[in-house]
């Protein structure tokens, strides 16, 4: 979604904001018009949050395109159960509809952007290194609400395509010592805090979790900061409960940053974020048109302004 948003959104926009000069220049110079999401599963299981969507929805000069019949056969009775038992789909749903009710006005924008559901990559077809177009084999769901699988039918369609990028998806590995949740891919946890098989929130690991690994891959940049906040918080908590263990053999009151640099680490501080910060915001406000920041991209760079 992010990808897509970026390739489409207009360049006097983009310039506006904090997004690199290097990717910047790329950008102005992109002839791209269409771009296609394609997702394996209907909009019932899709990822997307809604803010994210509804950004897709406005941009500027850009059609959003969404195709009735795939939002149709994404509705089994287990989708439905899925809606029905968390509200947050109901809203995504609700949005999606709209969007495919407005098809064919896409017509009057300069690009568009296709969000498609149920559809699989079965080949890229290319020539002299370069990407041509792309086969998808449409799918239907099968299984349980919440556990609904992609199975293929058989049906193939082509698209024509000189730029593909692919999103995976994200699965957390177990880490020895570390309990972890097999069923949801991440470490097992109660607010951040690790727990063992046997233990509830008052028995704890003191060990903690943050991001995908903690949640898994879910959200967006801004949901990193809340859910650090809460781990983060989990661990002052703790502090000042004295219930984390303190290991006597060990000189607890030594300043951290003086044990990195006995160990040769190379470090930022905070203090040394403050002034890069300090330059690129700087540089930015010097730009026409002025941004938020001109971001520093080389790591040398960075290490000159914070030291």
């Amino acid at each position: 979604i992010d990808c897509a948003r970026i390739l489409t959104k207009p360049i006097d926009e983009l310039a506006r904001t904090d997004i690199a000069k290097h990717a910047l220049e790329l950008l102005s110079q992109s002839k791209i018009k269409n771009v296609k999401v394609v997702g394996r599963r209907g909009h019932v299981q899709a990822a997307f949050t809604m803010k994210e969507l509804r950004e897709l929805t406005k941009l500027n000069g850009v059609g959003c395109v969404i195709d009735p019949l795939e939002l149709e056969r994404g509705l089994t009775q287990a989708s439905l159960k899925e809606i029905e038992n968390m509200r947050p789909k109901k809203r995504m749903n609700d949005l999606l509809q709209k969007v495919a009710s407005q098809i064919g006005t896409e017509q009057r924008k300069n690009k568009v952007i296709e969000l498609r559901f149920l559809l699989s990559p079965k080949e890229i077809i290319g020539q002299d290194g370069k990407v041509n177009s792309l086969v998808l084999e449409r799918n239907e769901l099968i299984g349980e609400a919440f556990e609904q699988l992609a199975s293929p039918s058989g049906e193939i369609e082509t698209h024509d395509c000189s730029l593909l990028l692919r999103s995976i998806g994200y699965k957390s590995l177990p880490i020895d010592g570390v309990p972890f949740d097999t069923t949801r891919n991440v470490a097992s946890n109660v607010g951040g805090r690790i727990i063992t098989e046997n233990e509830s929130e008052s028995g704890l690991a003191s060990m903690y979790a943050s991001g995908w690994l903690k949640r898994g891959p879910t959200g967006i940049i801004g949901t990193n900061i809340t859910d650090a906040k809460e781990t983060v918080l989990a661990i002052v908590e703790d502090v000042e409960n004295e219930a984390l263990p303190v290991n006597s053999s060990r000189d607890n009151s030594a300043d951290i940053s003086e044990r990195l640099r006995a160990n040769g680490c190379n470090f930022v501080d905070w203090n040394g974020y403050k002034k890069i910060e300090k330059e690129e915001i700087e540089r930015g406000s010097r730009l026409n048109p002025p941004k938020p920041r001109e971001k520093m991209v080389d790591v040398n760079e960075m290490l000159h302004y914070a030291m």
